[in-house]
């Protein structure tokens, strides 16, 4: 059974303005000489017909210890990525749904290198 839930035309509309002015890939260091890593990953959902992106899907950064976070949104093929992130230990964070939030371990990056986390699978999210 699927479920299937319609927003109101005012929040469809804002999710797609959205959605469409929001890159999938954000800076956190600032500058004009910021260097640091590069980490991205890509989110997908297990639907009856195979494997789906799970496109604009919240995904944030988090550093506890240097006070940084940044949130970009899944691109259409469920691709987000985070540019010159300095080195330091951070908490990726995957917002399904305002009861639903999916974070990891806590990962620590040196200063520089492209870093591809796994993919990871979505669950759906419930409707409010």
């Amino acid at each position: 059974m699927t479920t299937r839930f319609r927003l109101p035309a005012p929040a469809a509309i804002a999710l797609a303005i959205a959605l469409l002015t929001t890159p999938a890939a954000a800076t956190l260091a600032s500058g004009t000489d910021a260097v640091g890593a590069t980490i991205g990953g890509t989110l997908y959902r297990q639907t009856g017909l195979g494997r789906v992106p799970a496109i604009g899907v919240p995904v944030q950064l988090n550093s506890l210890q240097r006070g940084l976070s940044a949130t970009i949104y899944t691109d259409s093929h469920g691709y987000y990525e985070f540019q010159d992130v300095p080195a330091g230990e951070y908490y990726l964070r995957v917002v399904v749904s305002e009861r639903l939030v999916l974070r990891t371990n806590l990962l620590s990056f040196p200063d520089s290198g492209t870093f591809r986390l796994g993919d990871i699978q979505v669950p759906e999210g419930r409707p409010r």
